[in-house]
């Protein structure tokens, strides 16, 4: 006597656990790439020479940008910038003696 057994994907426990599983670990890696992002770094020009910069938490609007950067200023580039970009922070030196 022979018992055919028919894979069905409704009843699929381990599958359907296992892909819950990846979907929340792609979730949380996301949500600790967005918590990296820092701000904005807007790159401006008053006089077409020089470059100037500044920071934003969040997306500047233009109006941001006028009050800040003010009304001749020529925007040269705005990114996301993340923690990794910023200007190193002094370590402490062990000294030995």
């Amino acid at each position: 006597m022979t018992i055919e057994v028919q894979y069905s994907d409704r009843f699929d426990y381990l599958g359907r656990s296992v892909g819950r599983r990846l979907i929340d670990n792609v979730r949380d890696r996301r949500q600790k790439a967005l918590d990296a992002f820092s701000g904005f770094r807007v790159q401006f020009t008053l006089d077409g020479k020089t470059l100037r910069e500044l920071e934003f938490t969040t997306r500047p609007s233009e109006s941001d940008l006028i009050r800040r950067a003010g009304p001749e200023a020529k925007i040269v580039s705005i990114r996301p910038c993340r923690r990794s970009d910023r200007k190193p922070v002094a370590r402490p030196v062990m000294l030995t003696v």
